[in-house]
């Protein structure tokens, strides 16, 4: 994989239930026996043993006649779940290439952002901004623009687009790609968080966390090595975080938004990947291929899923307010491996299997109705 992209899954998670119910054919967007107002506000589902079979749904789904799972718009796969008039095949929502761009050997494209129906995403040298429903691509940076070759996927913050070049520097840009690029900031790039207003880096070489526009740190600890993943909420930046000592696993810490006080929250947690805050919860993806949660209020950490052991490196996952979609390989390495994309339960469940199909497992994007990723040639949708 291109130095540049291996960034793509960080700088997504910083800027989306599924399962049929054991006995039968259950809702795709709820639990049977489901109550409204819980869980952010969403229709609540209810937890299932991580282990158990999501189980063959009936063939009926409440409608008159039989119901070909296989090929019907409206349930397509599972009961209830359709597929926003794209089609349906093999049980499967269709999924459509949207934006295609030159091949690059083993650099995709790194979707990075999504805004008001555009697309931003970045190959190799360029980052460029697509329709989201499908359409050509048009440059709006150039790596070149800054003295660099290489450029991450893109975020979005302050109004304006963001990228790391060649690893090291943090670019701000115009996303209608008007006026000159910024160089913001410069050290060895790890992961990044933003709320839309302040941005926060942290540095590989040390474990230092810094807001661009104050080279003062405002983390450093020296136990701590490395910074996993970031994310921030009106809490403070929550930080999973490596410390220093041999054989150690990860940390979650959350500093306050004062800067007063940074306190642990959770110990022992592996090898996390991702960070993302939702509805109330703290979640996050680990290269053991399992998904878990954190109430915010509680501090109880609970697994939300496990996926295919075959493939559990999960490089991309999005949150909505009942789903957990999440796309997982074999390792962490770059380049067009065989992924798995798979969906389960927020509050917890089965992982139920999607796609399996020859695309880069890096970033996942989410808007209220597809999901999009990148493989060689482009970037591809398919309804949630």
């Amino acid at each position: 994989m291109g130095g540049g992209h291996r960034y793509a899954a960080v700088v997504a998670a910083a800027i989306v239930t599924v399962a049929a119910a054991a006995h039968g054919c259950g809702a795709f967007t709820a639990a049977d026996g489901a109550d409204a107002g819980a869980d952010g506000g969403a229709v609540a589902c209810i937890p299932q043993p991580i282990t158990a079979d999501a189980g063959a749904p009936d063939a009926s789904c409440g409608e008159a006649g039989v119901v070909d799972l296989s090929s019907s718009a409206g349930h397509c796969g599972v009961c209830n779940h359709s597929c926003a008039n794209e089609g349906c095949e093999t049980g499967q929502c269709r999924v459509t290439d949207i934006v295609t761009v030159g091949f690059v050997a083993n650099n995709p494209p790194g979707v990075g952002a999504l805004r008001n129906g555009t697309l931003f995403f970045a190959q190799a040298d360029t980052v460029y901004q697509a329709p989201s429903a499908g359409g050509g691509a048009v440059p709006v940076l150039m790596a070149s623009a800054v003295g660099a070759t290489s450029l991450s996927a893109p975020f979005i913050a302050r109004e304006r687009g963001w990228t790391v070049a060649d690893q090291k520097k943090l670019v701000s840009f115009s996303l209608d790609g008007a006026g000159q690029p910024q160089v913001e900031a410069m050290g060895s790039m790890g992961a990044l968080a933003t709320d839309g207003t302040t941005v926060y880096w942290a540095n590989v070489d040390n474990g230092q966390v810094r807001v661009v526009g104050n080279d003062v740190p405002i983390f450093a600890d020296a136990n701590v090595q490395g910074v996993y993943a970031m994310a921030t909420d009106e809490h403070g930046l929550y930080l999973m975080v490596l410390p220093k000592a041999a054989g150690s696993t990860a940390k979650l810490l959350l500093r306050d938004p004062s800067g007063q006080a940074v306190r642990e929250l959770l110990a022992d947690l592996g090898r996390p990947i991702q960070l993302i805050i939702e509805g109330g919860h703290v979640y996050w993806s680990d290269t053991g291929g399992a998904v878990w949660r954190m109430d915010q209020a509680t501090l109880q950490k609970e697994p939300v899923t496990q996926v295919d052991a075959a493939r559990p490196f999960i490089k991309g996952f999005v949150v909505d307010a009942q789903s957990v979609f999440t796309v997982s390989a074999v390792d962490g390495n770059g380049g067009s491996v065989q992924a798995s994309l798979h969906v389960a339960p927020k509050c917890g469940g089965p992982a139920r299997l999607l796609r399996s199909d020859s695309f880069w497992g890096g970033a996942l994007l989410g808007d209220a109705a597809y999901l999009y990723w990148s493989h060689q040639m482009g970037v591809a949708r398919m309804p949630k």
